[in-house]
């Protein structure tokens, strides 16, 4: 396979193929290597001996597909009719199959040269469209390339040209290929149908017609030509585009897959996004003008000039909008030394608190770490208090001593309105005598 071949073989399986399924691909595809080096009749395996003592390398084609029916089901159908027009094909070497449990199934043609097996798959997509319907989807993976034999057991392999069984030779006498000409399968799993005459033109371009990948138009409606080598303007079948890429991601503008919500991330779509219409598309760049939703501390966040604003308290990577640092109000003050107000939920930084700086409840307070309030004296009204000291009672309030008025003297802060004068006792006092 040429270079600009690989690497676009590459690309189209990059996207629609498992960790899971490449390691299996690979597997599969070297145990193919291995029996591709196995013989067919006697002649092939001459030339396999021949190839081995020589610098002129076979030529070896392997695909692997991803069935969803029984891997057996094709081989079966492969061994009705097709391995015998292969063997008898100008330059054929060996057809080997590999299968696993699941699902995954290869197939080998080795010829004596490129252009002997590219003679051949014109032939061979035919029987393909006629016999195997719906069951062969187009190859997941392709490799071509030249092969050289490095060891092979000549007598071990062969003789084994026809490959079906001796039970199976009396069946396939009433469909004896002409030369050169692939027979349909006989009668069984799949049904087959007769193998076609010349194409007529222009083609037939309906479901299961043999078309030419890179042609205009080379099938009918949303049918595709669904490629059945790697050879570029090579021959393919017409098929819908879910049966020739059951893995294959959706282009853009296709509609989303029944997993895929709108307007969120959807991995089934090739761009990973599904738009807001149901379809696969790119997903929009991230709203970052005035008044879009952001993360605070989050590079790029929002627009040149403009700011993430959160409300309230700053958090690293909390909610805000974008907005210009004037028109964003400044996050309260809750760190050491801060003016705060107590008898309010959380205000301050965790580790503080608020330390009042009045005995008033709800007033004004400092945040400062606990061991660092001292508690306030009681100035309040009903506060006790000594007479004669200045500040012991809050404004609008006095230090009320019932009885004799004494400085010093104990009291209780009290409004002045409801405060009693202390009785007359001195000189010129009214008292009563006895």
């Amino acid at each position: 396979m040429d270079a600009q071949r690989f690497d676009s073989l590459a690309k189209s399986l990059a996207g629609r193929l498992s960790r899971r399924g490449a390691l299996r691909r690979m597997g599969a595809a070297a145990g193919a290597g291995v029996l591709a080096a196995a013989g067919a009749r006697e002649e092939q395996a001459l030339a396999l001996a021949a190839a081995q003592n020589s610098d002129k390398p076979l030529y070896t084609m392997i695909r692997r597909y991803s069935l969803d029916e029984p891997t057996a089901k094709v081989r079966r159908a492969l061994q009705q009719g097709y391995t015998d027009a292969a063997c008898k094909a100008k330059g054929f070497v060996a057809y080997l199959t590999v299968e696993d449990e699941d699902g995954d199934f290869a197939t080998v043609a080795v010829f004596t040269s490129q252009d002997a097996l590219e003679a051949f798959a014109k032939q061979e997509a035919n029987w393909i469209a006629q016999n195997l319907g719906n069951l062969l989807p187009a190859p997941e993976e392709v490799t071509s390339g030249d092969t050289y034999i490095h060891a092979v057991a000549q007598k071990g392999f062969a003789n084994t040209c026809p490959a079906r069984a001796a039970n199976q030779a009396q069946g396939a006498a009433t469909m004896a290929p002409t030369s050169g000409t692939l027979p349909t399968a006989a009668a069984g799993n799949p049904t087959p149908t007769p193998a076609p005459t010349a194409t007529p033109e222009p083609a037939c371009r309906d479901a299961g017609c043999v078309c030419t990948t890179g042609t205009n138009r080379a099938c009918k409606g949303d049918l595709v030509c669904c490629p059945t080598t790697d050879l570029l303007g090579g021959p393919g079948v017409c098929r819908t585009q879910a049966e020739c890429y059951p893995n294959a991601c959706p282009a853009n503008g296709a509609a989303c897959p029944d997993s895929c919500t709108a307007g969120t991330a959807c991995s089934a779509c090739c761009s990973g996004y599904c738009a807001a219409n149901g379809t696969c598309g790119d997903q929009p760049a991230p709203c970052t003008s005035e008044g879009c939703a952001c993360n605070g501390g989050v590079q790029g966040a929002c627009d040149a000039g403009l700011v993430c604003c959160q409300e309230g308290d700053s958090i690293p990577g909390g909610a805000g909008v974008c907005q210009t640092e004037a028109n964003c109000a400044p996050a309260a003050c809750t760190d050491s030394g801060c003016a705060c107000t107590t008898g309010t939920q959380s205000p301050c930084d965790s580790g503080l608190v608020c330390c009042a700086t009045t005995s008033t409840p709800g007033g004004p307070g400092t945040c400062l770490a606990e061991s660092a309030c001292e508690p306030v004296a009681c100035t309040g009204s009903g506060c006790p208090c000594n007479g004669g000291v200045q500040g012991n009672c809050d404004d609008g309030l006095v230090c009320c001593q019932n009885g004799e008025a004494a400085p010093g003297g104990q009291g209780t802060c009290t409004p002045q309105a409801e405060c009693a004068p202390a009785p007359c006792t001195g000189e010129g006092c009214a008292c009563n005598g006895g």
